[in-house]
């Protein structure tokens, strides 16, 4: 039988991120999470829901940039548009990746 609640290590190495990452999603809110106590515990369905919201994302992501006549991601993001993934958070939050060129 599955595990109902997993430890945030235990979400992490099912998504194979880091948990770094993991804790991210979570202050994001991109991956929902319960509280019991002290303990926070990712429900295994919060983890189907984010791996198909990720999905419909990246489906619609190129007819958006189609509609922006963008051709893809550039070094700062997607097209016409600020970063929208994770990618800026794990920089310092005084920084732009772009300013570091």
């Amino acid at each position: 039988m599955d595990t109902l609640l997993l430890k945030p290590e235990e979400a992490a190495a099912e998504l194979r991120l880091s948990r770094a990452t993991l804790y991210l999603l979570l202050a994001s809110g991109r991956l929902r999470s319960v509280a019991i106590g002290r303990a926070r515990r990712i429900p295994r369905d919060a983890l189907r829901e984010y791996i198909e919201r990720l999905a419909d994302e990246q489906q619609r992501e190129p007819m958006l940039q189609a509609d922006r006549g963008g051709l893809g991601h550039s070094a700062s993001g997607p097209a016409g548009g600020p970063c929208d993934d994770l990618s800026g958070a794990l920089t310092r939050p005084d920084r732009h990746p772009a300013d570091e060129r």
